[in-house]
């Protein structure tokens, strides 16, 4: 059975002036089966793509978000505990449905640390304006309390002058 954009390319052909028996040779399909989609193109089978078919796993998703949310992300916890309402189906279904779950809720997730003020410190290149020449130069760490203090005090500084 031909598809649509075969069938096009045989009429193209066809067009071209080639005989049946020529794009026949050329395409390797039977002479037969080249004329009957060049006399009847229509008969072109349409493909449509079909709905997802029904999980063992749906019954149970709302349940399995709850937890989700609860942050129980472990697929066999999971599976012990669906397993004790009913479901049926195999730890693979579960733990493929898992995985973007996953994902979604690592991503929405920041990590943030913080060390005492003194004990980080940070290596910027900077450019000297006199020489232009570039050299690291090492700044010290602060905490979010220090660093909102030093702002201020700089602030302040700055509308003295």
């Amino acid at each position: 059975m031909l598809r649509g954009k075969d069938v096009h390319v045989l009429g193209q052909m066809k067009q071209m002036g080639l005989s049946v028996s020529a794009i026949s040779e050329l395409t390797g399909y039977d002479r037969k089966t080249v004329r009957k989609y060049l006399l009847e193109p229509e008969g072109v089978p349409s493909y449509v793509a079909r709905a997802p078919a029904p999980s063992r796993l749906d019954r149970h998703k709302p349940y399995l978000q709850d937890r989700l949310a609860d942050g129980v992300r472990n697929a066999q916890v999971l599976l012990r505990e669906i397993r004790a309402l009913g479901y049926d189906g195999s730890y693979t279904i579960l733990k493929d449905w898992l995985h973007p779950q996953r994902s979604a809720a690592n991503a929405a997730a920041v990590r943030r640390f913080q060390t005492p003020p003194g004990k980080q410190a940070q290596v910027n290149c900077e450019i000297s304006t006199r020489d232009n020449l570039e050299s690291p130069v090492m700044e010290r760490g602060f905490s979010d309390e220090e660093y909102e203090a030093q702002r201020r005090a700089d602030d302040r500084c700055g509308q003295a002058a």
